[in-house]
């Protein structure tokens, strides 16, 4: 029964996730998800009390992936293969969970609680590179520059970039992208620190 009642969900936030990227959430109504997901509306009100809580769902989802993916690599040792691993999985997880990355994006214009997810996200990312920016100065990995500013420039960096290529549907080598940024990021805040650490370009 549970696992019945699982799949119905996740049918659910499928059907949901493909209509808000076709629609746009504003146009999108309670019929089309129950139609593309083969369900009766009073199945629909089982779960959910209305589209924006299906929406509320999935970002969280999305939230969650994109938080954890960055935070693994570095719990590693080496800096510059953190920060190639760290983009790469940002790069993938945005590419899987784009359809619904779009829809939180525009929902961001419309109610301020998304919004105040979003920037939850960006600052909980940033904050994590703010603190290996800190810990990297004090090794003597990093040059002395202002970590909060750094964090901030090179989270925006990441973050649009995924955003242009994906809303432009353009078609990137996502390995290649992760390792020209990470290079940037790392000869830029490494810069006359050469030497004190093994990386690979």
């Amino acid at each position: 029964m549970v696992k019945g009642n699982g799949l119905t969900r996740d049918k659910i936030l499928q059907a949901a996730a493909d209509i808000f990227f076709e629609k746009g959430f504003l146009d999108s109504k309670i019929d089309d998800i129950c139609d593309r997901a083969g369900i009766s509306h009073g199945t629909f009100y089982i779960y959910f009390k209305n589209k924006k809580e299906v929406l509320r769902e999935l970002v969280n989802r999305a939230f969650n992936v994109l938080y954890e993916i960055t935070e693994e690599p570095w719990k590693k040792g080496s800096t510059y293969s953190s920060l190639e691993e760290s983009i790469k999985g940002f790069f993938l997880m945005y590419e899987k969970h784009w359809k619904i990355i779009r829809t939180w994006k525009e929902m961001c214009f419309i109610d301020n609680s998304f919004a105040e997810l979003w920037d939850k996200l960006v600052d909980q990312i940033t904050s994590r590179i703010r603190k290996n920016i800190e810990s990297s100065i004090k090794k003597s990995l990093f040059r002395n520059v202002n970590p909060v500013i750094a964090a901030k420039a090179l989270s925006g960096m990441i973050e649009h970039y995924a955003y242009v290529i994906f809303f432009k549907n353009e078609k990137e080598n996502l390995e290649e992208v992760s390792k020209t940024l990470a290079d940037l990021w790392y000869n830029a805040l490494n810069a006359g620190q050469q030497g004190k650490e093994n990386h690979r370009f």
